[in-house]
C-alpha cells in the first residue's frame, strides 16, 4: 500500500510539471531578441483585444518589412513576432507570417507531444514536438523550459527534408520565448533569435539611451575619418577630407547629472581637393592643427529626438512634406566587437502613389524635394560612429562619410588607427582596387571581411547611377570594365542586411 502511494505521488508530480503554465509570451512592456550575428529585433505589446471564450488578441507596434526601391513594403506586420498574436483560453498561440498563414505553438504542451506547427506546400507541414523539459538559464536566472524541435512532414507523416529540420525553440516558463524564429519568414528562414532583455519586468540588456552613447572616460582615444565628395559643375569634382584624432583629456557632469561635458585633445589633418576630370587637373590645399575642443551633451534635450527611441523596423509615417510622405528606418545589431549600435536613417522609405505603397526612399529623382537619406549609427560608450548621406540627382551629386576607424577605450581597442602625424595609414578604406586606374581589369578586395559572409559591391558613376553590381561571400571580387566607359567612379560595399561598410574612388582609362 506504502509503495502504491508514492508510485501516486509521483505521478502527480509529473502531471503537475507538465501543467505548469507557458503562456508568459506577450508580457506587457518590451521585450528584445538577439540573433548569433548580433541583429537586434524586438516585440512590444502596443494593445489587446478580447473578442470572448476568454481568448486574447496581442498586438505588436507596426513594422515595415522588406521594401525595396522597386518592390512594395509590408506594413501589415510587425516585428519579431508579427502584428498581431491570437491566445486561446486553452494556451494556444497562433501567429501570422508574411503570407497570413497561421504558425502555432502549444504552450501547453507535455513532453513528446506533438502538433502541427504551419503549413508548406501541399499537405506537407513542419511538425513541433517537445522534446526535453530542462531549467536554463533564462536572463541570467535560471527557469523551467521547454525544448520545441521541429520536423518537416508529409501527409503520411513520413519525414521530408526541409532547412528548419532539427531546429529548435524554446519556451520558458516565466519570461516566454528564450528563443524563437523571425515570425514573418516562417518557414523560408532559418535565423533564431534567444531572448536578451525585457523591460516588464526589468531583466537583461536594455535599450541603448543618450547616456549609454556617449559614456566616455578620461583617456579614451577615437580616430575618425570624414569625406565629402559633390560633383556640381560637368566634369569638376570637389572632395574634402579630414582625419582626426580625438583623446578625452577631461569630463564634466553636472549635479543633476543632466549634463556632460568632455574636453578633447584633437589633433586634425585636412585636405581639399578640386578635381577638374577634363584637363586632369587638382588643385590642393591642406592644413593640420591641433587644440583642446569642448563637447557638452544635456540628456534631457537630446531626450526630445524620438527618433532614438524607436524599436527596430517600427513603423511610423511622418507628416506631409508638400505632396510627399516619407518614413525614417530603425535597426539595431552589436557593432565594434561588443558594443549594442542604434541605427536611425532619416527619410528611409518614401509613400509610392503610383504603386500605392511603401519603397525604399530612391535618392535620384530631380526636383522632387528633401529625398536624400541620412544615415545615423549611435554605439555604446563610442558616440555617433557613423553618418552616411548621398544624393543622385543630375549635375548635383555628393556623397558624406562621417565614420569611426578606431578607438581605444579602458582595455580595448578595435580598427585601424591613423598615423599620429594626421596622415592616414594605407588602407583606411576597406575596399582595395588592384590596379587603379583600371585598364582592363581589377581585383577589388575588402578587407576585414569575414569568410562565409555576404558583402555587396556597387559601383555608381559621377551623376550616382548604379553601373555595377556584384555580391561575394569570400571578400574578392573580379572586375572587368568591358562596356564601362573612361571616368571616375565610385565603389560602395555594403554586408548581408544592406548596411553601408566602406567607399572606395575608381578610376577607368
Amino acid at each position: 500500500m506504502r509503495r502504491f502511494f508514492l508510485l501516486g505521488l509521483c505521478s502527480m508530480t509529473m502531471i503537475h510539471a507538465s501543467a505548469q503554465d507557458y503562456q508568459n509570451i506577450c508580457t506587457p512592456g518590451t521585450t528584445f531578441y538577439k540573433s548569433a550575428a548580433g541583429s537586434y529585433q524586438a516585440f512590444r505589446r502596443d494593445s489587446i483585444l478580447l473578442p470572448g471564450n476568454n481568448d486574447t488578441v496581442f498586438f505588436s507596434y507596426p513594422a515595415i518589412l522588406n521594401a525595396s526601391m522597386y518592390d512594395c513594403g509590408d506594413t501589415t506586420n510587425g516585428s519579431i513576432l508579427g502584428r498581431k498574436i491570437y491566445k486561446k483560453s486553452n494556451g494556444w498561440f497562433y501567429f501570422f507570417n508574411e503570407n497570413n498563414d497561421t504558425i502555432k505553438i502549444n504552450s501547453q504542451a507535455g513532453l513528446n507531444e506533438v502538433w502541427r506547427f504551419c503549413a508548406l506546400t501541399g499537405n506537407n507541414y513542419i511538425q513541433a514536438k517537445v522534446t526535453s523539459l530542462i531549467t536554463a538559464t533564462v536572463l541570467n536566472t535560471t527557469d523551467p523550459v521547454k525544448i520545441i524541435t521541429l520536423q518537416a512532414k508529409d501527409d503520411s507523416n513520413n519525414n521530408l527534408p526541409h532547412i528548419l529540420n532539427g531546429k529548435s525553440i524554446q519556451l520558458s516558463q516565466h519570461y516566454g520565448l528564450n528563443t524563437m524564429l523571425f515570425i514573418y519568414s516562417v518557414p523560408t528562414d532559418t535565423t533564431l533569435y534567444t531572448l536578451d532583455g525585457k523591460t516588464n519586468p526589468l531583466l537583461g540588456n536594455q535599450d541603448l539611451t543618450w547616456q549609454n552613447v556617449y559614456d566616455f572616460q578620461v583617456g579614451d582615444v577615437f580616430h575618425r575619418t570624414y569625406t565629402h565628395w559633390y560633383h556640381g559643375v560637368p566634369g569638376v569634382d570637389t572632395s574634402h577630407s579630414f582625419k582626426e584624432i580625438k583623446t578625452v583629456v577631461g569630463k564634466t557632469v553636472s549635479v543633476t547629472n543632466d549634463t556632460i561635458t568632455y574636453a578633447f585633445n584633437r589633433y586634425q589633418s585636412d585636405v581639399k581637393i578640386v578635381w577638374n576630370i577634363f584637363t586632369w587637373t587638382y588643385d590642393t590645399s591642406t592644413w593640420t592643427s591641433q587644440n583642446i575642443i569642448y563637447e557638452t551633451y544635456v540628456f534631457s534635450a537630446l531626450s526630445s529626438q524620438a527618433s532614438f527611441t524607436r524599436l527596430p523596423s517600427e513603423f511610423l509615417r511622418k507628416p506631409p512634406y508638400s505632396y510627399q510622405v516619407f518614413a525614417d528606418g530603425f535597426a539595431s545589431y552589436i557593432d565594434f566587437i561588443h558594443h549594442r549600435t542604434k541605427v536611425v536613417t532619416d527619410l528611409k522609405y518614401k509613400y509610392s502613389y503610383d504603386k500605392n505603397c511603401w519603397l525604399e526612399n530612391y535618392t535620384g529623382s530631380p526636383g522632387s524635394g528633401p529625398n536624400a537619406s541620412v544615415q545615423h549609427n549611435y554605439s555604446q560608450g563610442l558616440g555617433e560612429t557613423l553618418y552616411y548621406t548621398s544624393n543622385g540627382e543630375y549635375h548635383n551629386t555628393y556623397y558624406t562619410v562621417d565614420s569611426l576607424v578606431y578607438f581605444q577605450k579602458g582595455g580595448e581597442t578595435w580598427g585601424t588607427p591613423i598615423a599620429m602625424d594626421g596622415s592616414a595609414l594605407i588602407g583606411t578604406s576597406l575596399i582595395t582596387v588592384i590596379p587603379n586606374p583600371v585598364l582592363t581589369k581589377a581585383e577589388i578586395r575588402i578587407r576585414g571581411h569575414q569568410p562565409g559572409t555576404v558583402a555587396r559591391l556597387i559601383l555608381y558613376d559621377n551623376f550616382g547611377n548604379k553601373i555595377f553590381e556584384t555580391s561575394s561571400n569570400t571578400g574578392i571580387f573580379n572586375f572587368s570594365r568591358e562596356g564601362i566607359p573612361a571616368g571616375l567612379y565610385l565603389m560602395a560595399v555594403y554586408d548581408a542586411d544592406g548596411r553601408f561598410m566602406s567607399s572606395q574612388k575608381m578610376i577607368v582609362q
